[in-house]
């Protein structure tokens, strides 16, 4: 078999999908019926009330990939709305694909959904240490429409406390904390994407040789000149994942590359306040070790 899933129905309120082959973003044959026998599994998922969703992507494979795109934009966002009210914590793990129940195949690629506590820790990652951290940034407007820059511009031009004064390169996590308004739900599912790009790229410095060219460009949609912006992407004092060619020019935009397969938990805990309260978010950066 290609493929071997269990629903919650079978399996206490767990979904498990066991692969020969990594779901991608637009599934072909066998790929696509996988896909879609994976989403009604999800759609059978109880998240309990106050409870966030575990979701965990596990392969010995090595290869760049970006977690929130296998487990949640490669199934379909739309598919999380309801189980991501609370938010979710994310994990991407190396170990070994553990053996589907009662079967002989053998797998390399796991997903894994489920129902945790907002309180429980990394499944397969220890928080080493926090390398930095932001409070109560105002978010002006939060849809799946949100680029990455809006984020990125707020870590820059918001206090941001940082812990560390050397370059770190290893596995990292991100976790936010979003106060979010009763009248303002959205899925958290579909808004991940952009907010780790931009927050991840808040901590790079770019590099590079078309400065000007994307700085004009990021101009036209936020609130400062480019020239401001040039001296924030080349600023150094929150860079602690290094320098690297951060953005570049893309059709009548620019395309955001940040080191986010290097992020293997990523953590987002909604609260909900009264109606029409400011959005804002805490967060937090940090280094992991593997379990």
């Amino acid at each position: 078999m290609n493929y071997y899933i269990k629903n919650p129905k079978d399996n206490n309120n767990v979904v498990e999908l066991w692969s020969s082959k990594r779901l991608p973003f637009e599934p072909k044959g066998w790929l696509y019926d996988m896909r879609e026998t994976l989403r009604i599994a999800i759609s059978q998922l109880v998240v309990y009330n106050g409870n966030i969703l575990s979701a965990t992507y596990t392969s010995p494979i090595e290869e760049l990939c970006d977690v929130e795109n296998i487990l949640f934009y490669n199934v379909g966002t739309g598919r999380f709305k309801t189980t991501c009210l609370n938010g979710f914590l994310l994990e991407r793990s190396f170990t070994a694909v553990p053996p589907p129940p009662d079967k002989l195949d053998f797998y390399l690629h796991y997903q894994r959904y489920a129902s945790i506590s907002q309180n429980q820790p990394p499944q397969h990652w220890t928080i080493k240490n926090v390398l930095a951290s932001w409070d109560n940034v105002v978010i002006p407007k939060l849809t799946s429409d949100t680029k990455p820059h809006i984020f990125w511009h707020l870590l820059k031009e918001n206090p941001v406390s940082i812990f560390t004064g050397d370059t770190y390169e290893k596995h990292f996590g991100v976790e936010v904390d979003l106060f979010v308004s009763r009248n303002n739900i959205f899925n958290s599912a579909a808004i991940i994407k952009p907010m780790l790009d931009g927050i991840i790229s808040a901590f790079h410095s770019y590099q590079g040789g078309q400065l000007s060219e994307v700085s004009k460009r990021l101009a036209v949609t936020l609130p400062s000149n480019s020239n401001h912006i040039s001296n924030l992407l080349m600023d150094n004092s929150l860079s602690v994942l290094g320098s690297r060619r951060l953005l570049y020019p893309y059709q009548n935009n620019v395309q955001w590359n940040p080191a986010d397969d290097k992020c293997v938990v990523i953590k987002l805990v909604c609260t909900y306040l009264a109606n029409n309260a400011p959005l804002r978010m805490n967060g937090k950066l940090f280094a992991v070790t593997s379990k």
